[in-house]
């Protein structure tokens, strides 16, 4: 898999006005229907073996391409450009501390993951988990097949002084796991800790208890949740986690929103990205013990679903199965927008047709206990 977080393409050119709109419209037919496949094979071709290459930044110079032949012209030139900047970043990233250009083995790439989430509660938006696998379980695998360097305890042990990752490693990983960490780096576990690893890990941080903000983009995976946000106030009241328009039980409503979603209950902090703005959390805040949902808050999530089919007409004889799969499990990109904004950007796919009848709006929403403004753009 090979992942590009943005893309821009600038181009420079002589001509009129509508001689330039139709060269735009040209090049967003090459963008989204043929340079996928081309980015795909090039960087397929020059990855390197048995690692990840990470660039910070990339900027290809096509040069002067002839509008009479664009397709061909820019196609051939950027495999031929890319092929020969892949390679020498390559190069490049071999050599030891260069930031900008980096090699990395699987096992540090977890490794790097599981620190930032101790830290943000978030994945980097360059990591992936293999389908069906945890972070945890990801981790375990390293912890009991490969030695662990001691940069990489030392990393952990400086990670677990500040008290959010301290919380979100007692809440979020099983005290098995947490025991063969212990093991396995020494973490939490020197003499002049305590010995149960419950009671250690809630001592008092040495560290500022919040760690900043992050800058970067977060992806998710329900993105489409923004389509029930007229429903979730009363929805939230009935079921007592709201009171006089505050949330007072968002580990719940965090429990209730992923079930909307998706149909399961608990899940990794992690997945639970756009749930956290929708309940105006803060998206570095460590969630505290499992929820395990009723079946009566389960009955109500499926009402609510039903009633959102009852509304948008068009969806006509949709099951809750059907909202979930269609609309309401969607990929996605969060953006912060300082000081208390969000910006979601929605994957648009072919049923998004059926968005011109929503009888609600959807550029923009602010839930009562939400700090700021959410914008929603479908692209």
């Amino acid at each position: 898999m090979h992942l590009i977080q943005q893309q821009y393409v600038h181009v420079e050119m002589n001509g009129t006005e509508s001689e330039g709109l139709a060269v735009q419209r040209q090049l967003a037919e090459l963008c989204q229907h043929w340079l996928p496949a081309v980015l795909e094979r090039t960087l397929e071709r020059c990855s390197p073996a048995q690692a990840h290459l990470y660039l910070e930044h990339l900027d290809l110079q096509l040069g002067s391409l002839d509008l009479q032949r664009l397709e061909h012209a820019l196609l051939e030139a950027l495999e031929q450009v890319l092929e020969t900047a892949l390679r020498e970043k390559a190069a490049t990233a071999a050599t030891a501390g260069n930031a900008k250009a980096q090699l990395k083995t699987p096992v540090q790439a977890t490794w790097g993951a599981f620190l930032h989430f101790l830290q943000t509660g978030q994945l980097p938006w360059f990591f992936r988990l293999p389908p069906g696998e945890t972070l945890e379980q990801a981790v375990e695998q390293l912890l009991l097949s490969t030695e662990i360097p001691a940069a990489y305890k030392a990393e952990v042990e400086r990670r677990l002084t500040t008290k959010y990752a301290q919380q979100r490693f007692k809440k979020q990983f099983s005290p098995s796991f947490q025991h063969l960490l212990q093991e396995r780096t020494g973490s939490l576990n020197e003499p002049n800790h305590q010995a149960d690893s419950a009671e250690s890990l809630s001592t008092a941080s040495t560290r500022p208890d919040q760690p900043e903000p992050a800058a970067e983009a977060i992806y998710v995976d329900d993105a489409g949740l923004v389509l029930l946000h007229p429903f979730l106030p009363r929805f939230f009241e009935q079921l007592g986690v709201v009171e006089n328009e505050l949330l007072v039980q968002p580990a719940r409503a965090l429990a209730l929103l992923h079930y909307l979603a998706t149909g399961a209950g608990t899940t990794p902090e992690y997945e639970l990205g756009l749930p956290k703005i929708l309940c105006g959390m803060a998206l570095e805040t460590p969630l505290g013990e499992a929820v395990e949902l009723s079946e009566t808050e389960q009955a109500e999530s499926m009402a609510l679903l039903e009633a959102v089919v009852q509304h948008w007409q068009a969806l006509k004889h949709t099951s809750p199965a059907g909202l979930r799969a269609t609309f309401l499990q969607r990929p996605g990109k969060l953006s912060r927008r300082p000081p208390h904004e969000w910006l979601l950007q929605v994957e648009q796919r072919g049923p998004d047709i059926l968005l011109e009848s929503l009888p609600w709006n959807m550029g923009v929403l602010r839930l009562p206990w939400m700090p700021g403004l959410l914008w929603v753009e479908w692209i």
